[in-house]
């Protein structure tokens, strides 16, 4: 295939078939609206890839704050479905099934991530709106207990399940625990008749 600097000065509207080799950079339109479309007549067919050692494939929106951002969409048939947004301040959101609300959401300057929430005030804030909804540990590994970890710089301590005992523990001592049956147990991990605690 013939070769040019400017593939503009070939041709101004063309219906291409096989491939097409372009040295260079290739700007296509200067209005609104443009669009580059790839079609294929086999499922699972049409792909944008990079060939070459060490390459890299960008797609970069380039506009100002407000209009500069990059769309990923979905849809087989009618109008396709937003799936993420990509903001140029570095804002990311993830969109649910009808392509109408982020519900996964980075907020680049704040450094916060938000799960169901879209204006996250925390470092990680998970909101929902739904009964039984929330976050779940699960720690597959037989005896190996589901465990949440708080640390400072002042000591750690964390909250975990195992062996169907709720623990507090303290810099490395477990102070308080929940046994299967309901019973508040301090500074012990078993209960003696009688007694509360150790």
């Amino acid at each position: 295939m013939t070769r040019a600097k400017d593939i503009s000065k070939i041709v101004t509207d063309a219906d291409l078939s096989g491939t097409l080799d372009v040295a260079g950079a290739v700007t296509v339109g200067s209005g609104s609206n443009t669009t580059i479309s790839i079609d294929s007549s086999s499922a699972f067919d049409a792909s944008l890839t990079t060939d070459g050692a060490n390459q890299a494939l960008n797609i970069i929106g380039t506009n100002n704050s407000s209009n500069g951002n990059v769309y990923i969409k979905t849809g087989g048939t009618g109008t396709p479905l937003t799936r993420a947004r990509f903001n140029p301040n570095g804002d990311i959101s993830f969109y649910e099934d009808t392509g109408t609300t982020p519900k996964l959401f980075w907020d680049a300057s704040a450094e916060s991530l938000g799960i169901g929430n879209s204006s996250p005030t925390n470092v990680l804030e998970i909101s929902a709106n739904s009964t039984n909804n929330g976050m779940l540990i699960n720690n597959t590994s037989t005896g190996s207990p589901a465990r949440i970890t708080l640390t400072n710089d002042e000591g750690s301590g964390f909250i975990d399940q195992n062996n169907n005992l709720l623990r507090f523990n303290q810099s490395g001592s477990t102070d308080v625990v929940i046994d299967s049956s309901g019973n508040l147990l301090v500074g012990s991990t078993s209960i003696t008749t009688g007694t509360l605690g150790s």
